[in-house]
């Protein structure tokens, strides 16, 4: 073991060796905890599939270069264990938050017209997840740190590469166990359905019009698309739409398939049904223009005090059937442009899935055209 003298005299050298420490193993737990959530999401054309790894993998190798070089320059092990909790407390609220506020602000950054709109909330059973995953992590960083002066240590009295590398088993396999703790609890109640729903297609279009059998078929959960085979193709993106507030166990995914695109609802793992995505926002759309006195009951559509206002307003321009398009959409909020009958052209903001509720409209000419 090195001697207390000599780690004194080596404080500023090993103060680098702890900031290039604490960056690897800010790295191997990035790897550990989005690294198979973004193949296996690239693998079927995930919106923001690498966002997690990029963003949190940057902000995790920077905490973690600054604990390891404090740990280093302090030359304690007590304060190991304190920053590498704090550093691991740090670790967890980026895992939970980033899927969800995370991805909100960055397709508001891509797409100013989102921009504040929380398309993807930050639920409670998502709080709960990403708590219990904070505390698992804070318990094996906190217990990896505690020994990093000594792993250290014993890197330096290694004699060989082999030695060295059997000296970081522990720490790494603690980052591994802490970033796999991530993608079980926070990740793949997300992911899991948004691949389900690809591998399905895929199945149903890959099978053709040959027959299948009942028993694959329901494993399969193929009459889920009973309703939109006609309009199915290869996949282009899948979107997360929505996500019960609780459990997370019932997640709505929308996926682009280049020239429609459709609205897929999955319950406990399977594919429950799917119906053509802009379908719900033109039947809302047109159920409103009649402005019924209830149309939480009469169109199955929420209507805000200002969109009811403007509505009324500008009965005139929008006519009783304009041509409508969804173009643009981001979790919970889509927008919907149209052209009604004298021409004018508007675009209105609907959130929610089930049901969906229609904010705000506005003519384009008066934002000073598109």
């Amino acid at each position: 073991m090195v001697s207390p003298d000599t780690r004194i005299a080596l404080r500023a050298p090993r103060a680098r060796e702890g900031l290039i420490y604490g960056a690897g193993a800010g790295l191997v737990f990035a790897l550990a905890a989005w690294g198979r959530d973004a193949i296996i999401l690239a693998g079927v054309a995930a919106d923001m599939a690498w966002v997690k790894l990029l963003i949190g993998g940057l902000g995790c190798v920077l905490i973690g270069a600054l604990a390891g070089g404090l740990v280093s320059a302090s030359d304690r092990s007590q304060l190991g264990l304190a920053a590498w909790a704090l550093a691991a407390i740090a670790f967890g609220w980026i895992a939970a938050h980033l899927p969800y506020e995370g991805f909100s602000l960055w397709g508001g950054w891509l797409d100013p017209r989102f921009a504040g709109l929380n398309a993807y909330p930050f639920v409670i059973g998502a709080r709960v997840r990403g708590g219990f995953a904070t505390i698992v992590i804070t318990a094996l960083l906190g217990l990896g740190g505690a020994y990093q002066l000594a792993t250290l240590d014993m890197m330096h009295a290694a004699y060989s590469r082999l030695s060295r590398g059997l000296a970081l088993v522990m720490p790494v396999a603690l980052l591994v166990m802490a970033g796999l703790t991530v993608d079980g609890l926070v990740n793949a109640p997300l992911r899991t359905p948004q691949a389900e729903v690809v591998r399905v297609i895929r199945f149903v279009l890959a099978t053709g019009d040959r027959p299948i059998e009942r028993e694959l078929a329901t494993q399969m959960h193929v009459n889920a698309l009973r309703s939109v085979r006609e309009m199915l193709s290869p996949p282009q993106g899948v979107m997360l739409s929505a996500y019960d507030a609780g459990s997370l166990s019932t997640v709505t995914t929308d996926i682009d398939l280049g020239q429609n695109w459709i609205r897929c609802t999955v319950v406990g793992g399977g594919v429950a049904y799917c119906t053509g995505g802009e379908r719900a926002y033109w039947q809302a759309f047109s159920c409103l223009l009649r402005l019924p006195a209830d149309p939480a009951d009469e169109c199955n559509v929420g209507l805000s005090p200002e969109a009811r206002a403007w509505l009324e307003t500008h009965d005139e321009e929008i006519g009783p059937q304009p041509q409508t398009e969804v173009v643009g959409r981001l979790g919970r909020v889509a927008f919907l442009r149209g052209r009604g009958a004298n021409g004018a052209a508007f675009e209105c903001r609907f959130r929610g899935t089930q049901p969906i509720n229609l904010e705000t409209c506005r003519l384009l000419e008066e934002a000073g055209g598109d």
